[in-house]
């Protein structure tokens, strides 16, 4: 995992205007056939058909909707991180600012999926939001911290040659503390 400089990983999320979409699939299901090869009692290799259901996507339509303006409410977390590396986890949260903007989001998503409903059998909508510079799992430091030994690219490359960086991942996993923050946005619509 690469470290990065947890003031400015952070610093970019808050100040970047969010994005969003409403996402449409319409799809079908479909009952398909495998071959399954399992080893018997005996040892002797067996075959046997399964059926099992794949979702088969006919079309896929994204509409983005125009932020008109938009508001950080994370709040201060500067202290999240204390002297070294931190392992953090980052969600991300959408609020909308007035009434105004919550009925063209719905407007938007009920006009989106009247316009594909009759393209297949099923289907289904997702609200997409983006943050510039936004990532789920991170290593972050301080601004001038010195990066602990046991996490620099030295040491995971001479484990990953040696064939060890799986115990070396859940090594530097365990030893780092594991911290959680949440950057929150209110967002109004153009309406």
């Amino acid at each position: 995992m690469k470290v990065i400089e947890y003031e400015s990983f952070v610093n970019k999320m808050k100040y970047s205007k969010p994005c969003l979409a409403i996402r449409v699939q319409c799809f079908h299901m479909e009952t398909r056939t495998r071959t399954v090869y399992y080893t018997d009692h005996q040892g002797n290799i067996q075959s046997r058909q399964e059926q099992y259901q794949e979702m088969v996507i006919r079309h896929s339509e994204l509409n983005p909707l125009a932020v008109k303006s938009w508001e950080d409410t994370t709040g201060d977390i500067k202290d999240v991180v204390g002297g070294g590396s931190v392992r953090l986890e980052v969600q991300k949260l959408f609020y909308f600012g007035n009434l105004e903007s919550v009925q063209k989001f719905e407007e938007e998503k009920k006009a989106l999926i009247e316009k594909n409903k009759h393209r297949d059998v099923c289907i289904d909508a997702e609200v997409i939001f983006g943050i510039d510079g936004y990532e789920e799992r991170v290593m972050v430091q301080k601004k001038g911290a010195r990066e602990k030994l046991c996490t620099s690219l030295f040491w995971f490359w001479f484990w990953s040659l040696l064939l060890l960086s799986w115990p070396y991942r859940i090594w530097v996993e365990t030893s780092l503390p594991k911290k959680r923050i949440t950057i929150k946005k209110i967002v109004c619509l153009n309406t």
